[in-house]
């Protein structure tokens, strides 16, 4: 049990707010922009996105260390070795992920173009409509 519940209560209500802001965002959107403009969007708002997760710090912060050895000097360079190898690992995925994407993309850009934000921004309302319940 928390000691603030209010503050749980406040972060779980913006957070349903903006869900319900970018789907009424991406319903009215007209979708004129340029591919360079949405791809410039598209990163900075991934680099956004996940500089502001504190899910990484939490699974950095709980899960690494218990792969450090107690009986070494070089925690640091262990810890350092660890997240390099996830970072060459979430660099693995992310780039399978990109590819996929971009070929999916090309296949199914009718119907993404016409009708993907509509779905999308119905499903960002439903969900942030649940968050209040």
């Amino acid at each position: 049990m928390t000691k603030f519940p209010f503050v749980l209560s406040g972060i779980k209500i913006i957070g349903a707010i903006y869900l319900i802001y970018t789907g009424i965002k991406s319903i009215m959107s007209k979708g004129e922009n340029s591919r360079e403009e949405k791809s410039k969007n598209c990163f900075r708002n991934g680099v956004i996105t996940n500089l502001s997760n504190p899910k990484l710090l939490i699974f950095f912060i709980t899960f690494i260390p218990q792969f450090v050895s107690n009986s070494t000097r070089s925690v640091g360079g262990e810890l350092f070795i660890l997240g390099g190898i996830y970072l060459l690992i979430e660099l693995i995925w992310f780039l399978f992920l990109v590819t996929f994407t971009v070929i999916f993309i090309e296949k199914f850009q009718i119907f993404f173009q016409t009708k993907m934000k509509y779905i999308s921004g119905v499903a960002f309302i439903l969900m942030g409509g649940l968050l209040f319940l």
